[in-house]
């Protein structure tokens, strides 16, 4: 995740599609621990094939479902990192 908001520039959104909600979880354990990412949220897909036809448009009779996650988040900026990325060092007293 560390290389990942290292080359995603700031409002970007990551976006991952893993085949299990245990991968998931995991994905978004990582994601919280590093700051830079918020709006954080998982979505469960569902597969299910269509036959279009002309004027006929109905599902596949026989339907066998896959399901995947979908996760979503977006970069920001923290109060001490600057829109390119750079740390922002307090300023000294005086200064």
């Amino acid at each position: 995740m560390e290389a990942v908001a290292g080359v995603l520039r700031p409002g970007g959104i990551f976006l991952s599609y893993v085949p299990t909600i245990i991968q998931s979880q995991q994905l978004v354990e990582a994601l919280r621990r590093i700051a830079p990412f918020a709006l954080i949220e998982t979505f469960e897909t569902m597969f299910r094939p269509w036959n279009i036809d002309g004027p006929s448009v109905r599902p596949f009779h026989r339907m066998v479902a896959h399901t995947g996650f979908i996760t979503v988040a977006r970069r920001i900026v923290s109060a001490d990192v600057d829109a390119a990325g750079a740390s922002i060092e307090p300023a000294e007293p005086g200064d």
